[in-house]
């Protein structure tokens, strides 16, 4: 936390605006331990670089270019640095289509996906709240950011990170953002397995995982399909076919891949 908050300081006493982000603000607020602290700041990559140079902080360059992240390294630990950006989503399921450089936080915090994951903290430790985050940890309730519709249709791999973040915060979903969640499906075949086999293992591990496979079958997401290349052919795969009689219908033919 300490060295998170000396990246920070180095940051704003060079004329930029610097926050601690995300999940690692959501942990806080939780009482949990967090593991990683992600910092978005007004700064270039380039100015990042530059400025943690002067500081004697050891940084591995720009990572993935398009989006503006360089790592910090202090006493071994790795910080990621991002630049305040928004995105525009075109055919992809998945990744932006187009991402620019953006000026404010407000900016940065909007393109994100649930409000307990859009919360910053500055350098004194205190919270800035955009979305309403607070207010989502104190009632239990898990809230896309913005639309619903929007999000999930834009990044339809945050379809699976909805049930992930239901069981893994022990959560409910929000009644928006359940209703909105069909509305993406479609978008859904666009998904690697990979990605998607990543979603579910790492749900099948979180401490509430009834409540998020329950949403995951309630809400009918594991009637979908993603896809796989095979020998140069996209194919789709069933997500989890063995789910389909739980939630009362009747399963088709087809076995999981994932």
């Amino acid at each position: 936390m300490e060295q998170a908050i000396r990246l920070l300081t180095i940051l704003e006493e060079a004329g930029f605006e610097a926050f601690i982000i995300g999940g690692a603000v959501r942990d806080m607020l939780m009482h949990v331990k967090p593991h990683d602290f992600d910092i978005v700041t007004s700064a270039r990559p380039e100015q990042v670089i530059s400025v943690l140079g002067d500081a004697n902080i050891e940084t591995t360059g720009i990572i993935g270019k398009s989006f503006g992240v360089v790592v910090a390294i202090v006493d071994g630990k790795h910080y990621e640095v991002a630049t305040y950006r928004k995105e525009r989503y075109g055919a992809d399921s998945h990744r932006p289509e187009e991402v620019i450089y953006a000026d404010t936080l407000e900016e940065d915090v909007k393109r994100r996906d649930f409000t307990v994951n859009g919360m910053a903290m500055n350098r004194y430790k205190e919270v800035i709240d955009l979305v309403g985050g607070r207010r989502d940890i104190k009632h239990k309730v898990l809230r896309t950011i913005g639309n619903p519709t929007e999000r999930f249709q834009e990044d339809a791999l945050r379809l699976f990170r909805a049930c992930r973040f239901v069981a893994k915060l022990d959560f409910l979903p929000d009644k928006s953002l359940l209703e909105a969640m069909p509305k993406a499906f479609h978008r859904v075949s666009g998904l690697s397995l990979e990605r998607v086999r990543n979603e579910l293992d790492r749900l099948l591990l979180e401490p509430a995982v009834a409540k998020g496979l329950d949403v995951l079958v309630q809400s009918r997401l594991a009637e979908c399909s993603c896809r796989v290349v095979e020998n140069g052919a996209i194919k789709e795969v069933p997500i989890l076919p063995e789910l389909y009689p739980l939630s009362g219908i009747a399963s088709r033919k087809g076995v999981s891949r994932i």
